[in-house]
């Protein structure tokens, strides 16, 4: 494909209005890639959408209602399909929305997506809303405005609840606006990034976290774990270079310190991991990925005391956490 036609290509997907015809587009793209096993089964989540709702348009006593209304698509969602959250980056249904239905569990992404292809149905304002590391979504028909989370089964939450929580500081960067669907698009994209990064396919990760960026240029979540996808490539130096800029323009945020964490911890320069950990955690206190990654590097420095205490605090926190109990297993057998 020539330079102008790549151009035109993208200019036609920033220019995209309806979602379901983007992640139509998506998942034909990956379906190119990926087994079948893994894509899925969709045309049955195709036919459930158009059913819910054709009935729930007929249902007169929801009309003028808003409340009603979004009411109506929560208990459709949680009580009805029983979707509930669990977060799995190395698979798709942390993604896809058809996946989340066939697997009746997803993440804050794919639930919210299920919502937002409902909405576009039935001509509800329903929005996405980005925070760090979250998605949601939001009514918006210009009068009334509630934010809805699907971690909580649909509970209204306020923005300064999303502020708090996800540590917003830096309101310039996460103002917790209403998304155009090409925002929502580079989301599904830095996700699907992810997944491709999890499972050890640098290449295909770092093409997604790139439509992620030219979707959405203030996406620093892309730049920085495209930075990763870098390195896990064969490009060190450049990831280094990536996210130490980063850092200085963003120095509050954490996942810049954890990534630069986890780039040092992979060239064994565990000193500067165990840095940018605390760095990290001094940032969030609590986030686990900064708590595992300064375990292991004292762990690899032999401070087998320190190493135990930060990993005790992980499994306080996170007492599933598969690594954290393996190394810590392996400590208590060696003392």
């Amino acid at each position: 494909m020539c330079s102008s036609d790549k151009k035109q290509e993208s200019l036609s997907t920033i220019s995209e209005k309806r979602l379901s015809v983007v992640i139509d587009r998506i998942l034909q793209e990956e379906a190119a890639i990926l087994p079948d096993s893994l894509i899925g089964i969709i045309i049955p989540f195709h036919g459930q959408l158009d059913s819910a709702a054709k009935v729930i348009l007929s249902e007169k006593e929801l009309y003028g209602d808003t409340f009603k209304k979004l009411d109506r698509l929560k208990k459709l969602i949680f009580n009805e399909w029983k979707i509930s959250f669990q977060d799995a980056p190395n698979k798709l249904q942390s993604i896809f929305p058809h996946q989340a239905f066939n697997a009746r569990q997803g993440s804050c992404l794919s639930i919210s997506l299920i919502f937002l292809l409902l909405a576009e149905k039935l001509d509800l304002p329903l929005y996405g809303v980005l925070a760090p590391g979250h998605f949601f979504i939001r009514y918006d028909d210009g009068k009334i405005r509630l934010n809805i989370e699907t971690l909580r089964k649909g509970e209204f939450m306020s923005d300064s609840w999303y502020r708090n929580r996800y540590m917003i500081t830096d309101t310039n960067l996460y103002d917790l606006a209403n998304l155009s669907v090409a925002a929502v698009e580079a989301s599904i994209r830095y996700n699907l990034g992810n997944f491709y990064l999890k499972n050890y396919w640098p290449d295909l990760a770092i093409k997604q976290f790139n439509l992620a960026i030219e979707l959405n240029p203030s996406y620093i979540e892309a730049h920085g774990n495209r930075a990763i996808a870098l390195d896990a490539a064969g490009n060190p130096d450049v990831a280094l270079k990536s996210l130490l800029r980063l850092k200085k323009d963003y120095p509050q945020l954490a996942y810049l310190n954890q990534n630069l964490g986890a780039l040092y911890l992979k060239q064994k320069n565990y000193s500067m991991a165990i840095y940018e950990y605390k760095n990290a955690l001094s940032i969030v206190p609590s986030d686990t990925e900064s708590l595992y990654g300064l375990g292991i590097s004292y762990y690899y420095l032999n401070q087998m005391d320190k190493a135990t205490e930060v990993l005790r605090e992980l499994l306080r926190i996170s007492p599933e956490h598969h690594e954290g109990n393996l190394i810590l297993t392996a400590l208590k057998r060696d003392q």
